[in-house]
């Protein structure tokens, strides 16, 4: 399990998951973001590598990678 704690209400965010080669693996959430709101996703369905999550609304886009071990 992989946990992306927010600090910061983001309005209509789209969070999006890519393996290390830049494909896209899943579409994780779509909607508003509450201040001090935690997204899970879960990992045990993933192989073992690197992965980049993607969370943007209109104006940014913020990345945060993390690597899944078996």
């Amino acid at each position: 399990m992989m946990l992306w704690k927010f600090n910061n209400s983001i309005r209509n965010a789209k969070i999006t998951l890519f393996n290390n080669l830049g494909k896209l693996i899943q579409h994780v959430y779509a909607g508003d973001i509450e201040g001090d709101q935690t997204i899970k996703i879960d990992t045990k369905t993933l192989p073992a590598g690197i992965y980049l999550i993607h969370c943007s609304d209109k104006s940014i886009t913020f990345k945060k990678s993390f690597s899944v071990t078996k």
